[in-house]
């Protein structure tokens, strides 16, 4: 072990790893968090990277923050022309208590395993790719473009003989990458094929440690690498300050804290000016060393975090869960909540709060549902041009369904009747938000293979429905027949209010 070392950087100077795992070295490690939490936090510039990092670290974030991604992701209509921008938000809003799935109407998720650039920028597409997928541990379609299987071979193909990776096949080694794959593999280490390259990596990035402790890149020696290692090697259970990263003069963390300013910032170079993102990065590093001390899971492991967990101020949101809550799929978990706050949807029964999230939304209810977002008052009390025999005054959506078919939204099963209690289906779905917010029916755009035999206004409100990321198929397949159960309405009804509602 190094003994004797003086730095004045750095409260690690003289590492006993018996110590390490004393409460008293875990409120080091937690001082110099929060250190480097106050400097981001002033310094920010609404950066992923740095909203990824303080929520890790427990710090505030605040709440423009969250509505600048908002905006951002409804100005690219959630479409992105580099994966890594995807792969970034993906891991922010997860770590923020978001659900990328149903974020600002698109699903991101969708976004990421279908994306047509996924290599386009080499290896660093792939990791992220990995990393944000399990994350929270993210279900794939059969028909995804990119499954897991698929992205852990491309990227094993990026590996060196010497056991590094590179940012292009058959490139130099590179530091940043080959730790940063090491985050992305280390939860398939049980596949034989992914062990012996991760220990090869883990090898080289041993070897290559420079005698202080950090590492050259081209010739030039950055934090960023060294938080890289980091993070990469507690992923992996291995003990970044242990002997196989212990050189001569220093190991990855008092090297690491060479690089620290006394504004609580960390600079590219020692010497630097502090600045965003070597910043970003040792906050990351930190928060992932903190948690491996505590026996905790791994930084990028966000599966702890529910979905409205994390508020603006740091906090935990105290919230009415319903009766049934365990039963709301984690796709809709967000939306059901979000659904019940501003009151489109509410309980199932009268005794208890229940949301009933697997049950068949029917025809009257999403009536209902429609004319709550549009903000429109049911028929009144004395009208009586009611059109359908089934649909009588005495019934709780009477005036509902009444307001609906005068406005156009409705239409009957039959000439005299509603059937208010069938469960809708998607495309009755569709069509009835097409005709409530007047969607263009003569417009062309996507189309499903399945929809060919339906109506040409059906046709023409789902394909402007998924244009808008309210309604998405599965592939190339709509379901147009498929009910519609509670949560999945609640997930259509939430991205049709922000979209009325920008």
């Amino acid at each position: 072990m190094v003994t004797g070392l003086v730095n004045h950087f750095t409260k690690f100077a003289v590492i006993d790893r018996t110590k390490l795992e004393t409460a008293n070295e875990q409120a080091k490690v937690k001082e110099q968090i929060k250190e480097t939490a106050q400097f981001l936090t002033k310094h920010q510039e609404g950066s992923e990277w740095a909203l990824f990092a303080l929520a890790r670290a427990g710090a505030p974030v605040a709440h423009r923050s969250i509505e600048q991604l908002e905006r951002e992701v409804q100005e690219n209509q959630g479409t992105y022309r580099n994966v890594t921008d995807i792969e970034r938000l993906v891991l922010t809003l997860s770590a923020l208590g978001k659900d990328p799935r149903v974020f600002a109407g698109y699903d991101l998720i969708e976004k990421l395993y279908q994306h047509e650039r996924m290599t386009h920028q080499g290896s660093n597409g792939l990791i992220f790719a990995l990393i944000a997928l399990d994350s929270k541990s993210y279900e794939l379609p059969s028909h995804a473009t990119w499954t897991r299987e698929r992205i852990i071979a491309e990227l094993l193909s990026y590996q060196n003989s010497t056991g590094a990776f590179s940012l292009a096949k058959g490139h130099e080694n590179n530091v940043d990458i080959t730790a940063m794959a090491l985050a992305a593999l280390a939860p398939y280490q049980k596949q034989k094929e992914v062990k012996e390259a991760v220990d090869k990596a883990v090898k080289w990035l041993s070897t290559e440690q420079q005698a202080n402790g950090g590492y050259r890149q081209d010739m030039v020696e950055s934090s960023e690498s060294i938080a890289q290692v980091v993070i990469g090697l507690t992923a992996l259970g291995i003990d970044p300050v242990g002997e196989a990263f212990t050189k001569e003069k220093g190991h990855l963390l008092t090297r690491l804290f060479a690089f620290k300013n006394t504004d609580g910032g960390f600079a590219t170079q020692v010497g630097k000016a502090s600045d965003q993102m070597p910043t970003e990065q040792a906050l990351m590093a930190l928060v992932a060393y903190e948690r491996f001390l505590a026996g905790q899971s791994r930084l990028y492991d966000l599966k702890e975090i529910n979905v409205g967990s994390q508020l603006p101020n740091g906090e935990t949101e105290k919230k009415a869960l319903f009766a049934d809550d365990a039963l709301i799929s984690p796709y809709a978990y967000e939306a059901v909540y979000r659904a019940l706050e501003l009151r489109i949807f509410e309980g199932v029964s009268k005794d208890e709060l229940r949301f009933a999230p697997k049950q068949d939304l029917t025809r009257a209810q999403f009536t209902k549902v429609i004319l709550q977002l549009m903000k429109e008052e049911p028929a009144g009390q004395g009208n009586g041009n009611h059109p359908f025999v089934d649909v009588t005054p005495d019934a709780w959506y009477f005036h509902n369904v009444t307001r609906a078919a005068e406005l156009g939204i409705v239409q009957g099963t039959a000439p005299t009747t509603f059937d208010p209690h069938a469960s809708i289906t998607r495309e009755h779905l569709a069509l009835m938000i097409g005709r409530a917010l007047k969607l263009d029916a003569s417009a062309s755009g996507h189309q499903y293979k399945d929809i060919q035999h339906l109506s040409s206004e059906s046709q023409a409100y789902i394909a402007v429905l998924h244009e808008r990321g309210i309604m998405i198929g599965n592939g190339e397949k709509f379901h147009p027949h498929q009910k519609v159960t509670r949560e999945m309405a609640a997930v259509i009804a939430v991205r049709l209010y922000e979209m009325m509602n920008p």
